[in-house]
């Protein structure tokens, strides 16, 4: 294993920095500053590689993270009796990932939400705030990402009663404006 290999991110980028700081002397042997930039270049090849492979484990999480009431439509059971009590359960996992996410270094976090443009009872009872509750002390900016649906059954049977006007999002962007999340996609 080469030293690359064997040091982290933030060591890498201190001796950089050192390396930096040593370019700007004027008196620098153009053999000594040979090597030098040798070296930075290989750490910063590593410095690359390593947030290239960071980007890619984070792009798998952000990829499963879903709004509370996404499948909460579909998924409520006996034990939860109800969409809104399985929704505050979600949102409350989806406080944990986020908060994990945000400590991780992620800049924005985004949610999914196939719901919102067909409940429109249960967004402005609980939807909204769930949502909330998932951003919950995370500092890190939050998008919603308000997903057209899926083909489950009220969303199919939804579309087929908006004729040829949809203006479903009418109802829930004015909520999502009034709430903590940051964007709206």
């Amino acid at each position: 294993m080469s030293d690359e290999e064997q040091i982290g991110y933030a060591e890498a980028m201190r001796e950089l920095e050192e390396i930096l700081d040593a370019l700007e002397d004027d008196d620098l042997d153009v053999d000594v500053l040979a090597t030098k930039v040798e070296r930075a270049s290989a750490l910063i090849q590593l410095c690359r590689d390593r947030i290239g492979n960071a980007r890619i484990q984070v792009e798998k999480v952000v990829a499963s993270l879903d709004e509370p009431t996404e499948g909460v439509d579909t998924l409520f059971d006996d034990h939860y009796r109800s969409r809104e009590q399985l929704a505050w359960e979600f949102a409350g996992i989806l406080n944990q990932e986020a908060r994990e996410l945000e400590a991780a270094g992620v800049d924005i976090i985004q949610f999914d939400e196939p719901a919102f443009n067909v409940f429109f009872d249960e967004v402005k009872d609980w939807g909204v705030a769930a949502l909330e509750r998932a951003v919950e002390g995370v500092s890190a900016q939050t998008a919603v990402h308000i997903c057209y649906g899926y083909g489950i059954k009220a969303n199919t049977d939804w579309k087929a009663t908006l004729g040829s006007q949809w203006r479903q999002y009418e109802e829930s962007f004015p909520l999502l404006q009034r709430s903590a999340i940051d964007i709206v996609s």
